[in-house]
C-alpha cells in the first residue's frame, strides 16, 4: 500500500471512531463512494479496535501514520505558483500549511499556504477548503488573519495563501510574558471582538482554541483556521447538507457538549470554547478533565463532569481575584445547557469588562431552585418533591418575615421572595405534570407575607421597589399573557396594581432612580396586555398610552438606555394590534414604522442578538398586516418575507428555542395568507401559497414531534394542516381530506385536556367548515352537513363575547346549512339559519354595538345575503310559496347594496368581492 494511501486510510479511521455510532456507516459510506476496497480496509480496522480494546487498533496505527507523513513531506525547493515553500507549519484534518515567499521578485513577504493534500481531495474537502476561502475572503477585520490570494497548484490541489502570523499560542503568549489578570482579559477581548465580527457575518468558527488564537510579538491577536466554520446564512449552500453528517470536527478540551453529542451548532457553541480558552488563559489549566480520548471518554469529560470553579482551579494568588464575578461569568459561558449560557459572545465579553468597571454583572450562579428543578426532572414521577420543596421554603419564609428587625432585614428577605422563592422555584416546577397546585400554593403564599410587608412599607424607598418588583413578578406567574402563566389574569392584574401603588409615591417624591421609572413602564404595559388578551380594546389603549408616554419620556432622559428603547418599540407593537382591531390601519402603521425603527438601530448595534432579530421580525410582520389591510398587498407581501428572514436567521442561532420555531411557522403562513389564502385578500398566487404553507406545515410538525404533550404546539399544527387544505386545488381533494381529518384529530385532542381554549375551538370551527365544503363538492351532502353542524356548535357559544370573526364564521355556516335545508324542502330549518345569520348581523343589537365599527361593517350585508341565499333556494325547491321569490329578491338587493357601498373602502378584499358575485348572480339567476 502506498504511503498516500495510508494516510487516507489512517484519516478515515480516525475520523470515524469520533463519529457518532449512528452516523458511521452513513458517512463511511459518503467517504468511499466508488472504492469499495477502502471502505473494506476502515471497516476491518474499526472491527479490529472494538475486538481487541478500545483505542486498540488507534494506539498502533498512530505511529505509522505519523511517520509515513515525514516520509511524504516535501523537499525543498518546491513552489506553489509563484510561492517557494520554506517549511511546514502544521497540518490539520484538510491539509497542511506551510511558511511560504514571494519567488518571483515582486515583493519579499512571508506568507503562509494551505494545500490540500494529496490523497485527501474528496468531494467533501475540496467543498470544507472551498467554503473556507469563501469565508475568509469576506472576513475583513483587524485580528482575523487575512486571505491575500487562492489558486489551485500544477497538479490540481487547491490552495489559498493567508497572512502569516509570526506568533505563539494566546496561552503561551500570556505565561511568556507574565500578563497580569487585566492584560488577560485585554487579549480576550481583542479575541471576543473577532468572533463577534465572525458571527455578525453568520459564520460560527466551531474550532476555537489557543492554537488558532496567536498573538505576535507587538501584542496583536489573530485568530486563524475557518475551514470548519458553519455557516448561518438563510439561504441554503451547496453541500452543506454534508457539514454535520459524519464526525463532528472538533477539538475535544475546547468543544461544547452539543458538538461532542453531535447536536446542532450556534453561537452559543463558540462562547463555551471561547469560554474555555479564556479559562485556561486565567487559570494555566483546562475546564475539562479528559482522561480517555475515545468517543466515551471524551462524552464524560464534556458533557457529565463540570468543571471546577476557576478561583478553585487557579494558584493561591490568582483565586482571590477570579472567585465571585469571574467564576460566575466563566460558570455561565461554560454551562452544559446552551440557552442558559450567554446568547452571543458580545453579552459575554460586556459582562467581563462590568466586571473590570465594578458594574454589577449578569452572570448568576446555579440557584438552589435550578438544582432543585434538575433534581425533580431526574425523578420525573415524584412531583411530590415539588410540594416538599415548596413547604420547606414557606416555613423558611414564616421564619424570615417573623425575624425580621430592620429595614435591611426586610428589603434582603423581599429579594429573596423575589428572586428565588416566587420566580426560580416556580419555574423549575412550571412543567411537570401535576404542579399546577403547588404553583397556586406558591403564589398565595408569596401575596400573604408581601401584603404583610407592604402595610409597613410607607416612607422606606429601596422596601418599596423591592415589594414593587416581588408583585411584578408574582403577577407574571398568575397571568402575564407572553409568557407562560397559572391563567389567572384577574389575579394578574391586582398584582400588577399593587406594585404600581408602591412605585407611584416614591416617582411623585422625585427620588425615583432609572430602574424604577421604568418599572413603571412595564407594568402599565403588563397591564394593557392583559386588558388586549380579555378583548377590553378601550382599557388596553387608555394603558398603552400611559406606558408609551412614559417610555418616550424616560428615552428622552436616558437615550443610552437600550432596555426601554426595546420597551418602548414592544408598546409600539402591541398598541398598533389593539387599534388595528379597530378598523384603524394608518395609526397602526405609523406605530410600527416607530418600532421598526428603534430595532434597526438596537440590531445594527447587536446584530447576533437572537431576542432583538425576533423582535424586529415581529414589527416587520405587523407592518405587513396593516399593509395588506390597506389593500397594498405586495408591500404587505415583502413585510412579511423581510420578518421570515430574520426569524429563520434566529432560528439557525437558537434552534433548540420553541417560541423561534413558531414564529417562524407564523411567518410562513403570512406569507401564504397574502399569496393565495381564499379566505382573505390576496395576489393570486395559489402555487406560492401552498408552498409557503408546506413551509409553515413542515416547521409546525417539527414543534410538534420534538413535543407531542405541547398543547400549544399541538394546535398549531392543526393551524398549520387547515391553511394548507383551504389553498389545495378540487383535484387534490383526497389530500384535503387527509390533512383535515389530522387537523381535527389534534385540535380534540387539545379540547379533552383544556375545554375552555376558545382559540383551540375557533381552530376546530374553521377545520370542520373546511371539511364540510370538501365533503360537499364531493357529494357527500349528508356528511357535509355534519361537519358545518359541528362547526357551528363550536362558533355559537363565542359569538357574543369572542371576536368578530367568531360572528362571520356562524354565519357563513348558518348560510351554508339554510341553503342545504331549503334545496331539501325543509323550510323551517333553513329560515331559521338565516334569520339567525340576520340576528348575528344586525347593526341595533347589542352584540353589534361592541364589536369593532369596522368588523360590524363587513357583517351587515352578509346578513341579508343569507336571507336572500335561502329565500332563493326555497323558490328554485320542490314546494315554493308565491312570495319566496320576491323575497329572494328583496333581501339580495338589499344585501347588493350594502357590499356596493363597501366597494372602495381599503379593506373591501377577495373574499367580499367573491360574497358579491354570488349575490348577483343568484340575482340574474332569480330573473
Amino acid at each position: 500500500m502506498t504511503p498516500e494511501r495510508w494516510l487516507r486510510v489512517g484519516e478515515l479511521f480516525h475520523q470515524a471512531l469520533d463519529a457518532p455510532t449512528q452516523q458511521r456507516t452513513r458517512w463511511l459510506h459518503s467517504q468511499c463512494t466508488d472504492d469499495p476496497e477502502l471502505l473494506g480496509e476502515i471497516r476491518s480496522l474499526l472491527g479490529s479496535d472494538r475486538s481487541a480494546g478500545v483505542g486498540f487498533v488507534e494506539a498502533q496505527l498512530k505511529p505509522a501514520i505519523v511517520a509515513i507523513g515525514k516520509e511524504t513531506a516535501i523537499s525543498d525547493p518546491v513552489h506553489v505558483g509563484p510561492y517557494r515553500l520554506i517549511r511546514e507549519l502544521g497540518r490539520g484534518g484538510m491539509g497542511t500549511v506551510y511558511l511560504a515567499e514571494r519567488d518571483d521578485e515582486e515583493y519579499q513577504t512571508q506568507v503562509a499556504i494551505k494545500v490540500v493534500r494529496r490523497g485527501m481531495d474528496t468531494d467533501l474537502i475540496l467543498h470544507r477548503f472551498r467554503r473556507e476561502r469563501q469565508t475568509l475572503a469576506r472576513l475583513q477585520h483587524p485580528n482575523i488573519a487575512r486571505l491575500l490570494d487562492g489558486n489551485t497548484t500544477d497538479e490540481g490541489s487547491p490552495y489559498i495563501v493567508m497572512e502569516f502570523v509570526d506568533g505563539t499560542k494566546i496561552t503561551e503568549y500570556a505565561n511568556n510574558h507574565a500578563l497580569t489578570l487585566t492584560q488577560r482579559l485585554s487579549l480576550f477581548f481583542d479575541v471576543s471582538a473577532a468572533v463577534a465580527y465572525a458571527h455578525r457575518n453568520f459564520v460560527v468558527h466551531r474550532d476555537l482554541k489557543p492554537g488558532n488564537i496567536l498573538v505576535d510579538e507587538s501584542g496583536t491577536v489573530k485568530l486563524l483556521d475557518f475551514g470548519i466554520c458553519k455557516l448561518l446564512q438563510s439561504e441554503p449552500q451547496v453541500g452543506d447538507e454534508t457539514m454535520d453528517v459524519g464526525p463532528a470536527a472538533l477539538t475535544p478540551d475546547y468543544a461544547s457538549p452539543e458538538q461532542v453529542l453531535g447536536n446542532a451548532v450556534t453561537v452559543t457553541s463558540d462562547v463555551y470554547s471561547l469560554a474555555a480558552v479564556l479559562y485556561e488563559l486565567l487559570t494555566g489549566v483546562r475546564p475539562h478533565k479528559i482522561e480517555e480520548y475515545t468517543l466515551r471518554g471524551i462524552e464524560r469529560g464534556v458533557c457529565d463532569s463540570e468543571p471546577l470553579l476557576p478561583s478553585q482551579a487557579a494558584p493561591g494568588p490568582l483565586a482571590s481575584r477570579l472567585e465571585g464575578d469571574l467564576d460566575n461569568i466563566l460558570m455561565c459561558a461554560l454551562h452544559k445547557e446552551p440557552l442558559r449560557r450567554y446568547p452571543s459572545v458580545e453579552q459575554f465579553s460586556e459582562d467581563v469588562r462590568r466586571h473590570l468597571a465594578h458594574e454589577p454583572v449578569k452572570a448568576r450562579p446555579d440557584t438552589v431552585a435550578y438544582r432543585v428543578h434538575k433534581f425533580i426532572l431526574r425523578r420525573r414521577g415524584l412531583v411530590a418533591a415539588a410540594a416538599i420543596v415548596l413547604l420547606s421554603l414557606s416555613a423558611a419564609l414564616i421564619v424570615s418575615v417573623r425575624s425580621a428587625r430592620t429595614a435591611n432585614e426586610n428589603v434582603r428577605m423581599v429579594r429573596s421572595l423575589s428572586n428565588t422563592f416566587v420566580f426560580d422555584v416556580h419555574d423549575a416546577i412550571r412543567d411537570l405534570p401535576g404542579s399546577t397546585r403547588a404553583r397556586q400554593m406558591i403564589v398565595q403564599t408569596g401575596l400573604r407575607y408581601l401584603d404583610t410587608l407592604s402595610r409597613n412599607a410607607s416612607g422606606d424607598a429601596e422596601l418599596q421597589g423591592e415589594l414593587a418588583a416581588a408583585y411584578h413578578r408574582i403577577g407574571d406567574v398568575q397571568g402575564n399573557v407572553m409568557a407562560a402563566n397559572l391563567g389567572n389574569t384577574t389575579g394578574a392584574l391586582a398584582s400588577y396594581r399593587k406594585a404600581l401603588a408602591l412605585v407611584h409615591p416614591v416617582i411623585q417624591e422625585g427620588s425615583a432612580d432609572r430602574k424604577t421609572l421604568a418599572e413603571e413602564v412595564t407594568l402599565y404595559h403588563r397591564i394593557a396586555d392583559i386588558y388586549a388578551y380579555t378583548k377590553d380594546f378601550k382599557q388596553a389603549s387608555k394603558s398603552y398610552d400611559e406606558a408609551e408616554m412614559l417610555a418616550i419620556a424616560l428615552t428622552t432622559r436616558y437615550p443610552k438606555d437600550e432596555q426601554t428603547g426595546r420597551e418602548l418599540a414592544s408598546i409600539y407593537v402591541d398598541s398598533a394590534d389593539v387599534l388595528r382591531m379597530g378598523g384603524d390601519y394608518q395609526t397602526p402603521l405609523a406605530k410600527n414604522q416607530k418600532a421598526l425603527a428603534i430595532l434597526n438601530l438596537q440590531v445594527a448595534q447587536h446584530p447576533g442578538d437572537p431576542s432583538l432579530l425576533s423582535a424586529l421580525a415581529t414589527a416587520y410582520s405587523a407592518i405587513g398586516m396593516c399593509d395588506v389591510r390597506l389593500g397594498r398587498l405586495k408591500e404587505g407581501l415583502e413585510g412579511y418575507r423581510q420578518a421570515a428572514l430574520r426569524m429563520d436567521l434566529v432560528v439557525k442561532m437558537d434552534p433548540a428555542n420553541v417560541s423561534h420555531q413558531r414564529g417562524l411557522m407564523f411567518a410562513y403562513g403570512h406569507i401564504g395568507d397574502v399569496l393565495g389564502s381564499p379566505n382573505l385578500n390576496n395576489l393570486g398566487d395559489t402555487a406560492g401559497a401552498i408552498d409557503a404553507y408546506r413551509q409553515m406545515l413542515a416547521t409546525a410538525r417539527h414543534v410538534h414531534l420534538s413535543d407531542p404533550a405541547d398543547q400549544r404546539a399541538s394546535g398549531d399544527y392543526g393551524i398549520a394542516l387547515s391553511r394548507l387544505a383551504a389553498v389545495l386545488p378540487a383535484e387534490q381533494a383526497a389530500e384535503r381530506l387527509t390533512l383535515l381529518r389530522q387537523a381535527l384529530t389534534l385540535h380534540r385532542q387539545v379540547a379533552q385536556i383544556n375545554p375552555t381554549n376558545r382559540t383551540n375551538q375557533a381552530d376546530m370551527g374553521f377545520a370542520y367548515n373546511l371539511l364540510g365544503d370538501t365533503l360537499l363538492q364531493a357529494g357527500d351532502r349528508a356528511a357535509a352537513v355534519r361537519a358545518y353542524t359541528d362547526g357551528l356548535q363550536l362558533f355559537e357559544p363565542m359569538v357574543d363575547s369572542g371576536p368578530a370573526s367568531n360572528a362571520l364564521a356562524s354565519v357563513l355556516l348558518c348560510r351554508k346549512l339554510g341553503e342545504i335545508a331549503a334545496t331539501k324542502g325543509q323550510r323551517d330549518v333553513g329560515l331559521t339559519y338565516a334569520r339567525r345569520a340576520l340576528q348575528l348581523t344586525d347593526p341595533s343589537t347589542e352584540i353589534a354595538k361592541r364589536r369593532p365599527p369596522e368588523s360590524q361593517r363587513f357583517l351587515t350585508p352578509r346578513g341579508l345575503s343569507v336571507m336572500g341565499f335561502v329565500y332563493a333556494g326555497l323558490a328554485k325547491g320542490s314546494s315554493p310559496r308565491a312570495d319566496d321569490k320576491d323575497q329572494a329578491q328583496s333581501w339580495l338587493s338589499q344585501g347588493r347594496a350594502a357590499w356596493m357601498a363597501l366597494q372602495n373602502h381599503p379593506a373591501f378584499a377577495s373574499p367580499h368581492k367573491r360574497e358579491l358575485r354570488m349575490v348577483e348572480e343568484t340575482l340574474k339567476n332569480l330573473q
